[in-house]
């Protein structure tokens, strides 16, 4: 993966249940691995992507 080189978020959205529009939020908490917290789509583990072999 590269260097990320800058961007900016213009909005979020998020809700406890998955559906197809969210309401936007003010903002968000993210979670080392894992994703943002209170997201319906929150794993139960940490993320892990494959090794090259």
């Amino acid at each position: 993966m590269g260097e990320f080189d800058g961007g900016a978020v213009t909005s979020v959205s998020g809700n406890g249940t998955c559906s197809f529009t969210e309401p936007n939020r003010d903002s968000i908490t993210l979670l080392t691995g894992l994703g943002v917290e209170g997201d319906v789509r929150l794993p139960t583990e940490p993320y892990r992507p494959l090794e090259k072999v």
